[in-house]
């Protein structure tokens, strides 16, 4: 059995670590696999045979070359054209179309029985691909994109359900969005397309299987919920001193140190920096926060006018997995304000370190944090700040983050996640 995964990226991001890793994990059982992505994050130390990088497949010709150039200059100008309407507030949401580098035929010179997509925006893969190929395709949804128009977060849009069209996300910057604009001719191309594939679909949470259940464009497939995985031997609690020594030296043991991270931890309105802040100004005023203090990955820069009187730390972008163990054994508790998740990163390795988390109850949230067994599940800005406190006074004995650790071993090891997926490639081909 040959599995090719195809992911946009291959280091940066949750859903290139969640390929990776999936990927790994069914490889261990003998599933032949490799890995197509743009390349554009490769790096002078990454060493995996199973790597196939869009580049591969350029003839470097200086015809090639002039021909990749125009073909994206004129994308982006179709690009700007389309979009040109459109108030840029809106574009934090992350909006997507079809557009793409030349593929030249990639997928048709790799050998593969099952194709396994997981996140392909970024304009590195266009859907109209998968039109020729006629095997099994396996899809992991990592966000909202596949089942909408343009949109990787609904939020609380619920068009997806009948038919993309006036999208709150497009509107104008004057005037009222138009019902046939660009969500509604994406979301028609994508109607028309998976009416022509063998395609079947995996949430990694029950929340993003009901959506896609309730999806027009999906809600016809088979859907599986099969959860991502973490490797729980890097994974696990690291010793207070060896995790101090690499992110605080001057680290002080009577200390409570909070954790809240992602990528643009700071910037990105959906990872809700804003929310933290909110719940941390209520939780100064109601709890002792003397010894307490604020650690921040994914970004570099302090965020001015907090009016915080806790203390922060802004670590930069952590991208050694050995380190973000370390991180998270450091702290007593980590926080996911999140306005929307999946079945979030952060949330699995912090559980996997034996770190209860604090986070909303939206989402896959619930998949992975029992409400005070291993963490706290909030219902908005003052519940999490009083969840922060509960998890802090309620884990001096450590069963918080012993319940955590055991939580991952059970449901979210290699060894479980890969005899699913192990599964279900199976019953594909026997089909």
């Amino acid at each position: 059995m040959k599995v090719l995964f195809v992911n946009t990226n291959y280091h940066f991001g949750g859903a290139a670590r969640a390929a990776r890793r999936i990927m790994d994990c069914v490889c261990r059982l003998g599933i032949q696999c490799q890995y197509f992505s743009n390349g554009n994050d490769i790096n002078p130390s990454t060493a995996d045979e199973r790597l196939i990088v869009l580049d591969d497949f350029h003839s470097h010709s200086w015809i090639d070359k002039a021909y990749s150039w125009c073909y994206r200059k004129l994308q982006k100008a179709y690009q700007l054209f389309q979009w040109r309407h459109i108030d840029t507030a809106h574009r934090q949401y992350y909006l997507s179309d079809f557009r793409s580098e030349p593929s030249h035929r990639a997928l048709h010179k790799i050998p593969f029985d099952i194709l396994h997509l997981h996140w392909v925006n970024g304009q590195f893969f266009n859907l109209q691909q998968l039109r020729h190929i006629h095997k099994p395709i396996v899809w992991t949804l990592h966000d909202s994109w596949p089942f909408c128009g343009v949109c990787h977060y609904f939020l609380s849009c619920e068009s997806y359900k009948s038919h993309c069209g006036s999208c709150p996300m497009l509107k104008p910057k004057s005037g009222s969005p138009h019902s046939r604009d660009l969500a509604y001719s994406l979301f028609e191309q994508k109607r028309k397309l998976y009416a022509h594939l063998n395609l079947h679909i995996v949430a990694p949470s029950h929340w993003m299987a009901r959506a896609a259940q309730e999806s027009a464009l999906l809600g016809g497939f088979p859907i599986s919920v099969i959860p991502n995985c973490i490797d729980v031997n890097l994974y696990r609690r690291v010793d207070y001193q060896q995790a101090a020594a690499r992110w605080i030296p001057d680290a002080n043991s009577k200390k409570s140190y909070i954790l809240f991270g992602a990528v643009a931890a700071t910037s990105d309105t959906i990872k809700g920096f804003r929310q933290l802040v909110t719940a941390l100004r209520l939780f100064e005023q109601q709890f002792d926060c003397s010894n307490v203090e604020l650690l921040i990955f994914g970004s570099d820069t302090p965020v001015p006018g907090l009016d915080l009187h806790i203390p922060s730390r802004y670590l930069g972008y952590v991208n050694n997995e050995a380190d973000m163990a370390k991180l998270y054994s450091l702290a007593h508790v980590v926080v996911v304000p999140s306005q929307t998740e999946n079945l979030c990163g952060v949330i699995m390795e912090s559980l996997s370190c034996s770190t209860p988390v604090v986070a909303f109850n939206i989402g896959g949230n619930s998949d992975m944090i029992d409400h005070q067994q291993n963490g706290y599940l909030a219902i908005d800005e003052a519940d999490m700040a009083r969840g922060i406190a509960w998890c802090l006074q309620n884990n001096t004995d450590g069963h918080l983050g012993d319940n955590a650790r055991q939580k991952v071993l059970t449901h979210f090891s290699p060894e479980v996640v890969s005899r699913q997926y192990a599964a279900l490639y199976q019953s594909l081909l026997e089909r």
